[in-house]
């Protein structure tokens, strides 16, 4: 009767253990399905906010968030929600049958080795070993998937820009990753007493064998706290100009303007030159050099160059187009049109539009656009040089 008793006990707990993380794990979806559609719809708004409009040609105008892949987000919390239910579990059964059931225990008696924890001998069995691998998974799972959890969470509530999101979640990952190899060693008796000279040695032969790694490594975790780039930002590093589409442990990945990727050792950005071109403002200023034939009318050429830059609905009124008499050339007189756009997106159209608008607007006004002229006085020669003066048709 007692057996039965307990018996009938444990099946009850097992059963309300399975009933409770199954509703968990259900509302846990419906959440994620909810939140999934919020940044959905919120997405679709930054989509329509940032379409091309007329009022939207200012420079005070706020961008538009750098995108969320929502799907991905929920996708990964979907696995890490997974992962812990399976493991609450397994925890859960075992817990509940370990005292009905003595042959749960019997890992316990299977002895792989001793070891000496603050000078107390430890048998290490083979349930050690196992919840060592389980941490050790558990951390991958953890620290591949952790970047949806806190998106959907926690970052997404708070006003950080994609840059600081990027950061929080490395730094989350090194955490974990920390904490995991810790536990995982510490449940098979490894501590830090015991590899400590071993790590110090090791550090001192990597530090002179792999240097460069080391400094990449430093400089990575430096750019992850001062943020000297991001993201998503346009940057220059020597004779290489990208957006910046990866940051790693080592290495960083910019994307060149022909879709190719370019992996750049951190230790670059840290101690060589770095231009930043959207680090606090995506606003770029542009210059247009024209020249015109001495003798044109300098003041319509200013009222066109204006005009034109104007007209272009990409850029911005405020801060608003300027127009410079530059100097009096060789050949020509020189004009500059400065102008400003939202971003560097738009540049190379913006380019070409302008300079076609320039061409077309001085052929209208009657402004000749003027080319390199060169007089050339002959003294040397003391005969006068036969000039063949001929009409069309050779006559």
């Amino acid at each position: 009767y007692y057996t039965a008793k307990q018996l009938f006990a444990c099946l009850l707990d097992t059963i309300l253990l399975v009933f409770g993380v199954t509703i968990f794990s259900a509302v846990m979806v419906r959440w994620l399905t909810v939140t999934q559609n919020r940044l959905l719809l919120k997405k679709h708004n930054q989509r329509v906010a940032s379409s091309p409009v007329e009022n939207k040609n200012e420079a005070s105008v706020i961008p538009p968030e750098q995108d969320i892949d929502p799907y991905r987000m929920s996708l990964q919390t979907r696995r890490l929600i997974r992962a812990f239910m399976v493991l609450a579990m397994i925890v859960g059964i075992w817990l509940i049958w370990n005292q009905m059931l003595p042959a749960l225990r019997i890992f316990n008696r299977i002895e792989l080795w001793k070891t000496t924890v603050a000078d107390i001998t430890v048998s290490i069995t083979l349930t050690n070993l196992a919840l060592a691998i389980i941490i050790i998974l558990m951390t991958v799972v953890a620290a591949r998937n952790i970047l949806g959890l806190l998106e959907i969470m926690i970052l997404q509530r708070l006003p950080f820009d994609r840059g600081v999101r990027f950061a929080v979640v490395t730094l989350t990952r090194y955490v974990i990753v920390i904490i995991g190899a810790i536990l995982a060693f510490g449940e098979i008796g490894i501590g830090w007493s015991k590899v400590q000279w071993l790590v110090a040695a090791i550090t001192v032969g990597l530090g002179f064998g792999l240097q460069e790694i080391f400094a990449n490594f430093i400089s990575g975790l430096i750019m992850l706290f001062e943020q000297p780039m991001r993201v998503g930002d346009i940057v220059t590093v020597g004779d290489i100009s990208g957006k910046v589409t990866r940051i790693r442990i080592r290495a960083t990945t910019i994307q060149k303007w022909d879709r190719k990727e370019l992996v750049v050792p951190n230790k670059e950005f840290i101690t060589g030159r770095l231009i930043n071109w959207t680090l606090t403002d995506t606003v770029l200023r542009m210059a247009f050099n024209v020249g015109i034939a001495y003798g044109s009318d300098t003041a319509l050429t200013e009222k066109v160059l204006l005009q034109v830059a104007r007209e272009n609905p990409k850029v911005l009124r405020d801060p608003p187009p300027i127009v410079i008499f530059k100097a009096f050339g060789s050949s020509a007189l020189e004009f500059e049109l400065r102008l400003y756009i939202p971003d560097l997106d738009s540049y190379l159209e913006i380019w070409h539009q302008v300079n076609c608008a320039i061409d077309a607007a001085f052929r209208k006004a009657g402004i000749e656009i003027a080319f390199p002229q060169q007089d050339i006085h002959v003294r040397s020669i003391q005969y006068p040089i036969p000039v063949d003066m001929k009409k069309d048709g050779g006559k």
